[in-house]
């Protein structure tokens, strides 16, 4: 029984390091979606901004995109998957468009 007992002890280990590992990923990943936002929202601003001639208006909002693509770079280096919203199926995984479900976002 010990044996049965240990490795359970193990798996239970494993499956909450799993559970740590996703909830951090998807802390990330919204922190990615939201701050995302924020760079495209300045950069909206900062193109309303030149078609006004306010240029100074306009290069502070793209330093603010600047500063906030800069503070999400060390997650998405940690998590490249981050960079485009979703895991990536390798080339041969991705379905033809034959075999796609039209409801199906790729």
């Amino acid at each position: 029984m010990d044996d049965a007992s240990s490795d359970l002890a193990a798996m239970q280990a494993d499956f909450d390091a799993l559970i740590d590992a996703t909830a951090l990923y998807d802390e990330q990943r919204d922190t990615v979606i939201k701050r995302g936002r924020d760079i495209t929202k300045a950069a909206k601003v900062a193109v309303y901004c030149l078609h006004r001639g306010e240029l100074d208006k306009a290069d502070a909002q793209i330093a603010l995109s600047e500063k906030i693509a800069d503070e999400l770079l060390p997650i998405i280096d940690a998590n490249p998957t981050l960079r485009h919203g979703r895991p990536q199926l390798p080339p041969h995984a991705a379905p033809s468009p034959a075999q796609r479900n039209p409801s199906q976002p790729w």
